[in-house]
């Protein structure tokens, strides 16, 4: 690292700093646990109509939390582990089916409690944890304070998670805590886990391959976007249990249209503050972070929204979830000192060129370290 980097981390002892990851991580799970268990001490009767058969007549209040959104859906995946006819009963058709087994893993670590609606509540906070104890890793990596990192318990699409027992929180934190090894078989598992928990993270791995490939870091490349090679194959395994592929799904169908998701936006304050929120933080990456390998991945993320479907885009609870990278790794970018990132970008890019030229045989300080640099 370099001298801006090295002296803002060397002003705090490590062991201070690494109490302060934990005592993010922990915080996280407090408010996780808060916003969870408040919204199933509230709930009293069910609102909306469910799109998951069984719970039609929730009348347990941590039920009522799952039939008011995706939880249902996790929590019938948990009940029916083996993809068939059980499963796509429940969600009415083979499409739909296909679609919502995109996500297993959180319905497979729910199913391990013995009670998956608890255990969704479990893997909520769990999420929660991770995201802010990595986000926290990441900024103290960068030689800011890892306290900063129970911003993102907080964030918008983190807050819907936690209150409504969704893992997207998790699947975010697996892909950001892959980011703080440099243990290329751990950082596989994590993203592999990542993808399998919210499909829409392979954009993670996917963007850092086409980086790693920019950088001439063939084999970095070819590790990073073989992690999404488990969520291909469980695909595959759905497709010949159910018989339909996830794309055909209605949910499916709402997506993938340039533009058209936008046009149904909510106006709601919420809604406007959130999508401002959001706007904000990737055009101030763009402008001076772009050189950043995170920065691709926000920017992939922001454009990603152009293509999101009508459904999600009614309120600030839809879209928030899907472009919680966004938020997350905006935040590790944007809380880092800008002369300790520069500066340390400035060397890998002069240590990439050297290496190209022939000049030095030694790895770039960035070619198995993405987000530490």
């Amino acid at each position: 690292m370099s001298g801006c980097g090295a002296a803002s981390r060397a002003a705090t002892p490590p062991n201070v700093t690494k109490r302060r990851v934990l005592l993010a991580t922990a915080l996280g799970a407090v408010v996780a646990a808060t916003l969870a268990i408040s919204g199933i001490a509230t709930a009293t009767r069910l609102r909306g109509e469910p799109y998951v058969a069984a719970f039609h007549n929730a009348t347990r209040p941590i039920d009522i939390v799952l039939a008011e959104g995706d939880g249902q859906s996790y929590a019938a995946i948990g009940r029916h582990l083996v993809p068939g006819r059980a499963i796509t009963e429940a969600f009415g058709s083979p499409a739909e089916a296909a679609y919502r087994e995109q996500r297993p893993l959180a319905a497979w670590l729910a199913a391990l409690s013995g009670d998956v609606p608890i255990g969704l509540l479990l893997v909520a906070v769990l999420g929660s944890a991770v995201a802010a104890g990595a986000v926290a890793q990441l900024l103290r990596h960068r030689g800011a304070d890892p306290l900063l990192g129970t911003l993102v318990a907080i964030a918008p699409g983190s807050l819907v998670a936690a209150r409504w027992l969704m893992p997207d929180t998790l699947a975010f934190g697996l892909a950001a805590a892959a980011l703080t090894t440099r243990r290329p078989a751990l950082r596989w598992t994590l993203l592999a886990a990542a993808v399998l928990t919210r499909e829409t993270t392979a954009l993670v791995p996917l963007v850092l391959a086409a980086e790693a490939a920019y950088r001439r870091r063939p084999r970095d490349a070819a590790i990073l976007a073989s992690s999404v090679a488990p969520w291909a194959i469980w695909i595959m395994i759905v497709r010949a249990s159910i018989g339909a592929w996830p794309t055909a799904g209605t949910s499916a169908g709402s997506r993938l249209a340039l533009f058209g998701g936008l046009r149904s936006l909510g106006a709601s304050p919420g809604t406007i503050v959130v999508l401002t929120v959001l706007v904000a933080v990737t055009l101030v990456v763009v402008l001076r972070h772009r050189a950043d390998p995170l920065a691709w991945v926000v920017i992939a993320y922001a454009l990603f929204a152009l293509i999101m479907g009508s459904d999600v885009w009614h309120s600030w609870r839809g879209f928030s979830r899907p472009l919680l990278p966004v938020l997350g790794f905006g935040l590790v970018l944007l809380g880092a000192p800008r002369a300790a990132v520069s500066t340390d970008h400035r060397v890998a890019r002069l240590a990439g060129r050297a290496r190209r030229v022939g000049l030095d045989q030694r790895r770039s300080p960035d070619s198995n370290d993405i987000a530490m640099a």
